[in-house]
């Protein structure tokens, strides 16, 4: 039978095990439950409690302890913690999740979920059970002054430590998501490997010494995951965003809990209880999607150009089913790709993303104005990691981006000039423009040569679509670089601009995380090159959205919403105005009272999009200027941020008037 809880009564009660002495490992654990609080717990200063951090592990293999005389079924992992920290004379006593939450009570759960920061921070100690002992755990341990032997090894081998920490290091505990708050707010934390521990600090000084060597690639990556670790501990302040950033993709049993895990630590919990409180009976895409809803509209004076970057580029099965496109999957780690390319040598407006974006309830649609800007034609197979093109296919090209820079040094470098359409960067060719010409075509010929024989080569056999696509594209693209080459255009070099600064960039070598990698070239139907995420299809839509400098690139139904739902979105627009309307008027209320003197000459820094949108229009019906008149348009999701050569979010002056509308994504 399924052991009975008796409900918690404070708004600060949880439960403490109570687990009685054995002198042998094999006999059966035995304990009570005692029902405390954790203000209690706060004011003792004779009981103290511990608690207790490990990994729930394979829920198939089991244990099992006898509470208030009735057998309960538990996980392999606690029942080997509680028969390793128990003691031989004395009652211990331990919170535990596993034992002290009712799992099966959701409210409960939850309830407790949000004192977990409290509970840890409370608790005198905090064992992290690693498991059984082990000869490499003992070698290292041993080193420990605090550890529990009694006995400390003062001669460490050097690389005894790198192999048996590395060892340690690969233990599940350190990629679970959970374990970040319970290690930040303990007071005390110790390592426990079998009967033997010591503490989380002596621990950490032992396996980042400056003589332990650091092997390269997964060692470095383990170790700078502990570096990181422990560097929190001494940190605080971190914002949600932060948070799961820094985490997300760890492990974690219910992945509702990639959210919830982080509560306890964040700054600004408060504020994010208010908006995503912890409610189990919710689906974990609900839950992502309101967070990431209380991320769009917290993040700051950055808004969406620092959130749109983190839905990344995931194949569409990947992502968590129904999970909405503008949301990213946190149980998903990041994809790791570079920064996307941004221009910003034009004039431009700065537009607020406030008040032309709304989130529409049942299921969340994130309406948004902007406007469209090219729509892709074809696409090229992805680029692989630069380090995958072999040096030797590279070697003409290294030498012709070396003529191409001597040439640059010799013509007396950049200069640059403005108007009020921008900045504009220039190279005097000095009757070099032949000379030029040469090297820009032979560099061109050897861009068409990695992407038509080297490419396909490095890429796993590719879809038929997808190659035909790409054969497509490389008609066009070898168009669009000779014509390019045939430019006086600064080609390569710290100098070099758009995809040109990108592709140089791409092959150079030990390269850092660049926008091409991972990612795709595409031609759109203007015949212009840019650079999108690995999911883009031909057809996809290029938009830039208000508050944002990056285009995005969409994928539309092609098919009109419900009436009732247009009518939704107009009327969270108009809302959204009267509100923002109000506020205005409270402002200016309150300017009138403020005898500080503005110089006339000082202007607005940001305009919002109905001042744009006044501009474009003229000659429409009246109101038509405003986000809740503007057409709709459905879109099935956003695929993530792209580039496309030239273009420049909100000119002050653009060539074409662009055509607002309200994106509706789901």
């Amino acid at each position: 039978m399924p052991f009975q809880y008796k409900n918690l009564t404070k708004p600060d009660s949880i439960r403490l095990l109570l687990l009685e002495p054995a002198t042998s490992d094999e006999a059966q654990l035995q304990a009570t439950l005692l029902h405390t609080s954790i203000s209690e717990c706060d004011r003792e200063i004779i009981d103290h409690y511990t608690a207790l951090s490990y990994v729930w592990g394979d829920a198939r293999q089991r244990g099992s302890i006898s509470i208030h005389g009735q057998l309960v079924d538990i996980t392999a992992s606690l029942d080997a913690a509680l028969r390793h920290l128990r003691d031989a004379r004395r009652l211990l006593r331990i919170w535990a999740d596993g034992l002290c939450i009712d799992q099966s009570n959701l409210d409960e759960r939850a309830f407790q979920v949000s004192l977990m920061g409290k509970i840890y921070s409370t608790a005198h100690h905090t064992v992290i059970y690693l498991g059984p002992l082990t000869v490499t755990a003992e070698k290292i341990l041993a080193i420990a002054r605090s550890n529990t032997s009694g006995e400390v090894n003062e001669d460490p081998d050097s690389h005894e430590i790198e192999l048996a920490g590395d060892e340690i290091l690969q233990h599940t505990w350190f990629s679970r998501v959970w374990i970040f708050q319970e290690l930040v707010l303990s007071s005390d934390p110790w390592v426990q490997f079998g009967h033997l521990r010591a503490r989380w600090n002596d621990l950490c000084a032992i396996l980042l010494a400056p003589d332990v060597q650091t092997i390269p690639g997964a060692n470095a990556s383990r170790r700078k995951v502990l570096q990181d670790m422990n560097n929190s501990r001494n940190v605080h302040g971190y914002n949600m965003f932060s948070l799961i950033l820094a985490r997300r993709g760890l492990g974690a049993t219910d992945p509702r809990d990639m959210v919830y895990s982080l509560v306890g630590v964040a700054s600004d919990r408060q504020a994010l209880l208010a908006h995503v409180p912890i409610d189990y009976r919710k689906t974990c895409e609900t839950i992502y999607e309101e967070f990431s809803r209380y991320v769009f509209e917290n993040i700051g004076p950055s808004g969406p150009e620092s959130y749109f970057p983190h839905l990344d580029d995931r194949e569409p099965s990947m992502r968590r089913p129904g999970l909405a496109s503008w949301a990213p999957d946190w149980s998903v780690s990041g994809s790791g790709l570079g920064p996307m390319q941004r221009d910003d040598y034009m004039s431009q407006k700065i537009i607020k993303a406030a008040g032309h974006y709304a989130f529409l309830s049942g299921p969340l649609i994130l309406a948004y104005a902007g406007y469209e800007k090219d729509v892709v034609r074809d696409i090229s197979l992805p680029l692989p990691q630069p380090s995958t093109i072999s040096p030797g296919a590279q070697v003409t090209y290294q030498q012709i981006v070396k003529d191409l820079q001597a040439l640059y040094r010799s013509a007396g470098g950049v200069w640059w000039s403005g108007d009020s359409k921008g900045r504009h960067r220039h190279i005097s060719l000095r009757g070099k423009e032949a000379e030029h010409e040469k090297l820009a075509l032979q560099l061109a010929s050897e861009w068409i040569d990695i992407l038509a024989k080297v490419m396909p080569q490095i890429e796993p056999v590719p879809l038929e679509d997808d190659l035909a696509s790409h054969i497509r594209f490389l008609v066009d693209f070898e168009r669009w670089i000779r014509h390019r080459a045939s430019q006086q255009i600064i080609l390569v070099g710290g100098d070099s601009d758009g995809i040109e600064s990108m592709m140089y960039r791409y092959l150079l070598p030990n390269s850092t995380p660049n926008a091409l990698a991972g990612r795709r070239l595409i031609i759109t139907e203007s015949g212009r090159v840019g650079v999108a995420p690995r999911n883009v299809k031909a057809g996809d839509s290029i938009v830039f959205l208000a508050g944002s400098m990056k285009s995005l690139a969409i994928r539309k139904t092609g098919v009109s919403g419900t009436k009732e739902l247009e009518q939704e979105i107009r009327k969270a627009f108009l809302d959204m105005r009267h509100s923002e309307d109000l506020s205005d008027n409270k402002d200016d209320a309150e300017d009138d009272d403020d005898e500080s003197d503005i110089g006339d000459d000082q202007e607005e820094e940001n305009v919002s999009l109905p001042d744009v949108f006044g501009e474009s229009i003229q000659g429409e019906s009246p109101g038509l200027d405003l986000p809740e008149k503007l057409p709709i348009e459905h879109a099935v999701f956003i695929i993530g941020e792209c580039y496309v050569n030239g273009d420049v979010a909100w000119p002050v002056e653009p060539e074409v008037e662009p055509r607002y509308k309200v994106f509706a994504f789901r």
